[in-house]
């Protein structure tokens, strides 16, 4: 057995941290070569970046392995070789700390021997293994591999076995693991949590979906550079999806790839919009709220149908801003709906919202935009003048 001076496993309550995915032509650590290589880094439980590359192995892919990951001989004959593309990954991963699905075993150790052997460069980044998480949780399954994990807790991985798409989920899975942690302490102790305890929202898999469409458009926007390879890939992964369409932010993106393509060049200033589009689409609160005259000025809400979301900075209740606006003469409405005049978003939002730094009512509300609804979103703090 070798000696790996890695770093040490930890299970942490971690919000920054990278998740790192191998596939590789085997499934012994000591015998095996890396096909394709993914990484994404998470700020605040946010993917902000992605890499991934397919890599040389220099030697034949197995048949089993191609049926596994559908990752050929031909897709990797370009690629670069390991020892061309580990240090621009391991720049990518830094001092981070790693997450991933049984990486402990597997993945830290096949870096770890790579970075040695051609550079003499130890990996030594502490680690947390989901797989060893999982087992500290409160969880009703027959095993611990990630499809198991990712079916009970309804996370959809667009493309299993593809590194990158299980970096993804990896990470969605964490997410939804660590309301449900039980600290070794406190299980060995007896006291733990009630069995089946359920502290997330179910999410349905078109958003799931649209969350992964997120994670994808903060990869390709992160460094302000929009490049042709990125729009195809975009391209590839809306056209498999058209079951999205009506709902926000696909359609923005499909028309905005369509209108670019339309005349079979991209060109420049086309990528450029397309990066400005894709960067705005990520904030809607802040890109697309009501930022005219009228948010400086008076409001008149009589007669106005409103209705708020997420959490408020200035009231503790949400009943209290909706008598204050009733006292305006306004409509208080529950949901979202076609006639709506003002849709308010609290300064706090709310760590249910389906889409991270949104949720359903400002996604409909967007949705409802792009088919000629008037709908205004205003942010907590542009209607503070008007309360």
């Amino acid at each position: 057995m070798k000696n790996r001076l890695k770093g040490k496993s930890v299970l942490n309550d971690l919000s920054d941290y990278v998740v790192i995915d191998l596939e590789t032509t085997g499934f012994n650590v000591n015998d095996c070569s890396i096909i394709e290589l993914a990484a994404v880094r998470v700020r605040n439980n946010q993917i902000v970046d992605t890499y991934d590359t397919f890599v040389n192995p220099e030697e034949r892919i197995p048949r089993a392995v191609t049926e596994l990951t559908g990752i050929t001989n031909d897709m990797v004959s370009s690629a670069p070789t390991i020892e061309a593309c580990l240090p621009e990954f391991l720049d990518f991963i830094g001092k981070d700390i790693l997450l991933g699905h049984n990486i402990a075993s597997f993945d830290t150790s096949i870096l770890y021997d790579n970075a040695m052997e051609l550079f003499g460069r130890p990996l030594q980044n502490d680690y947390l293994d989901t797989l060893h998480y999982a087992r500290h949780c409160e969880l009703d399954v027959p095993n611990y591999k990630l499809e198991t994990i990712q079916d009970y807790l309804n996370v959809v991985n667009e493309g299993q076995h593809r590194a990158v798409y299980d970096c993804i989920a990896t990470h969605e899975c964490y997410q939804k693991l660590k309301p449900l942690f039980i600290g070794i302490k406190q299980k060995a102790s007896g006291n733990s949590a009630p069995r089946n305890r359920r502290q997330w929202t179910r999410f349905s898999e078109d958003t799931q979906s649209l969350n992964l469409l997120k994670g994808l458009l903060l990869g390709v926007t992160c460094d302000n550079v929009l490049t042709e390879a990125e729009v195809m890939s975009l391209k590839n992964w809306v056209d498999n999806n058209r079951q999205l369409e009506g709902h926000y932010p696909f359609d923005f993106v499909l028309s905005e790839i369509d209108k670019a393509l339309e005349d079979g060049v991209l060109e420049q200033a086309e990528l450029d919009h397309m990066l400005q589009v894709f960067s705005d689409v990520l904030d809607p609160v802040e890109n697309f709220s009501e930022k005219t005259e009228e948010a400086s000025t008076a409001i008149s809400f009589d007669g106005k149908s409103v209705c708020l979301t997420g959490e408020f900075v200035h009231f503790e209740q949400r009943t209290e801003l909706e008598n204050i606006l009733a006292g305006k003469g306004a409509i208080i409405k529950k949901s979202v709906i076609k006639a709506l005049d003002y849709l308010i978003v609290g300064g706090n939002g709310s760590e249910n919202w389906s889409c991270g730094n949104y949720g359903t009512k400002v996604k409909r509300a967007l949705e409802l935009q792009e088919k000629g609804s008037q709908i205004k979103i205003l942010k907590e703090e542009e209607l503070m003048a008007n309360v």
